[in-house]
């Protein structure tokens, strides 16, 4: 986990519950920490079709530039080292990185260290 011009970022992996699929495969992605997005997760549309989910929830997103999006999006499991949680895994059709909200963290503990430039996160 790791802070890149001071944006904090964590390693993760997305697990369907349903369909019993892994995203990715192998290892994990980077992503962001952003906690003015109020959700669980987002992510590109490629990842919830390599999960599986069939988008089955739709709900209106208020971008940081005041525009008005329409996510879709089905439950996912995030898992980020020991820490596991379930949430809604939301898309769109412009994003192109993985978000990570506050949703998914309001049960962990989050250290962001600009000094040794490291993200812990730990579940409470």
């Amino acid at each position: 986990m790791s802070v890149v011009d001071q944006i904090p970022y964590i390693r993760v992996k997305f697990y369907n519950p349903l369909g019993g699929k892994v995203y990715p495969e192998l290892g994990e992605e980077w992503g962001v920490l952003d906690t003015g997005y109020e959700g669980f997760a987002l992510v590109p549309s490629e990842v919830l079709h390599k999960l599986g989910i069939r988008p089955s929830t739709e709900r209106h997103l208020v971008l940081p530039d005041g525009r008005i999006i329409k996510s879709m999006g089905g439950y996912s499991t995030l898992i980020s080292g020991d820490y596991k949680v379930d949430g809604l895994l939301e898309s769109y059709e412009e994003l192109n990185e993985i978000i990570i909200g506050g949703e998914a963290l309001e049960r962990a503990r989050v250290e962001i260290d600009y000094c040794i430039k490291s993200v812990t996160v730990i579940k409470c």
